[in-house]
């Protein structure tokens, strides 16, 4: 039980860090470029995760056995931040905090029309029940 316990604490802690990481690009869109927003995140981002490797007494591993996949992977992950952070700046918060909580419903659609993937009914049941109402 006590892991059940600590895994909620974490859940609630970060969508309260997703929800701060949202107000301050909204607030901070209309002054800043959003490219200096992205690079500030992604340097913290990488401050944070080497402290956690450090910490945690793991290798810092920059090798790939798939360089060109991994450099896609980089590049798209770039433009989806690149495209998150501008429809934070465009679209009121309440409706973006909307369309993030409806995304099960659009990548089950999506894996549905582009992988054919059979969806149960026991599926679509699940993500009705865990809706935020």
């Amino acid at each position: 039980m006590k892991d059940n316990r600590r895994g909620v604490l974490l859940v609630i802690v970060s969508m309260a860090i997703f929800s701060l990481q949202d107000t301050s690009i909204k607030l901070l869109s209309t002054d800043i470029s959003l490219f200096q927003i992205l690079f500030y995140h992604s340097v913290i981002g990488i401050v944070l995760i080497s402290a956690y490797l450090k910490i945690t007494r793991q290798p810092l591993v920059f090798s790939t056995v798939c360089p060109l996949l991994s450099t896609l992977r980089g590049l798209l992950f770039f433009f989806a931040c690149s495209a998150f952070y501008f429809s934070q700046s465009q679209v009121p918060i309440a409706n973006a905090t909307v369309l993030f909580l409806v995304s099960p419903f659009f990548i089950t659609i999506m894996s549905i029309i582009v992988f054919a993937s059979q969806v149960g009914y026991s599926r679509w049941l699940t993500m009705l029940v865990g809706f935020p109402a």
